[in-house]
């Protein structure tokens, strides 16, 4: 990172991003795990939330490496458990890239929580594992639950 002169005579921090798939899930791991600490104003030079949108995006474009793949699981497993965050959405377009992990057996058992909102977002991953679309975008969950062709299994 480089320092550059405001028009104040301020030193500002250039922005510089990293593609490091491996940085780049640590960060959402910090976000997940860490949330408070993830928002604070001193943990960031630039919005943290167009960092993990576009960390995210990468991922559901461009796939990430063989040896990620459980620790992006992990991520997106958790995401389906939590109150929604911004840029969340993004996370279903991960399952594409997630191959032979055992995704279908862990949003399987999903299927059983407790919480009726975590149990749709399980059955939306294994829709999603069995008729992956080309994309996903904000819609695409909205289109699921209302397409009664589609049938999201029924909220206890």
């Amino acid at each position: 990172m480089g320092c550059l002169r405001g028009r104040a005579g301020r030193q500002r921090v250039r922005r510089v991003d990293l593609d490091d798939p491996g940085l780049d899930t640590l960060f959402l791991e910090w976000e997940s795990a860490y949330q408070e600490e993830w928002r604070s104003p001193d943990s960031y030079i630039t919005s943290q939330y167009t960092r993990k949108c576009g960390i995210l995006h990468r991922f559901t474009r461009r796939g990430f490496p063989a040896g990620l793949r459980h620790r992006v699981l992990e991520l997106l497993l958790t995401a389906v458990q939590r109150p929604y965050r911004c840029h969340d959405w993004y996370y279903p377009g991960l399952v594409r890239h997630l191959g032979d992990t055992p995704l279908r057996a862990r949003a399987a058992d999903l299927l059983d929580a407790d919480d009726p909102l975590t149990r749709l977002r399980a059955a939306f991953l294994l829709h999603l594992a069995d008729h992956p679309p080309r994309r996903i975008t904000r819609r695409t969950w909205r289109q699921w639950l209302t397409d009664p062709d589609l049938a999201p299994l029924p909220v206890r």
